[in-house]
Order: C-alpha cells, then sequence, then structure tokens
C-alpha cells in the first residue's frame, strides 16, 4: 500500500507546531468570515491535531476520536504532558 507507506512519511515529518500553526491559520480564518463558534472533530491523528488545537486555542467544542499518541511516547513526546 503505496499510499499509506507515504502518508505515514509525510506524518513523521510534521511537526506539532506546524500543525498549530496550520489550526491558527484556518481559526483566524474562519473568524474573519465570521465564525464566532469553532470547533474540531479529528479522528487518529486528526484527534491528536484536535487535542493540541483544543489545549492551545479557545474552541467551543473538540470531537477527539482514537486520539492517537496522546497520553503515550509512541511520538516524540506525550502530548498530554504539554498541559
Amino acid at each position: 500500500m503505496p499510499g499509506l507507506a507515504r502518508g505515514f512519511e509525510l506524518l513523521h515529518q510534521l511537526t506539532r507546531d506546524d500543525a498549530l500553526r496550520d489550526a491558527r491559520a484556518a481559526i483566524d480564518h474562519l473568524r474573519l468570515i465570521g465564525s464566532d463558534r469553532i470547533g474540531m472533530v479529528g479522528l487518529s491523528v486528526g484527534g491528536h491535531l484536535a487535542y493540541l488545537a483544543a489545549s492551545e486555542f479557545d474552541l467551543a467544542a473538540a470531537v477527539i476520536v482514537y486520539g492517537g499518541w496522546i497520553p503515550t511516547t509512541g511520538s516524540p513526546s506525550a502530548s498530554l504532558s504539554r498541559r
């Protein structure tokens, strides 16, 4: 499955700071166009990113489903330890 392999290759290049920068840009854009209640939904790696965004930004809601690597050290460091 070359697509899966490529996806994980790209995932390992993604940093938390990059992901948070992208989330901040999306949130800022949504607020700019008039959204005042912003939430985020994520599955697996997306759940991890939703957790990170919820820990950093004022979101109205966050749904984290199978948020991989939040409490463990399967990634460079557990994101749960950030807060």
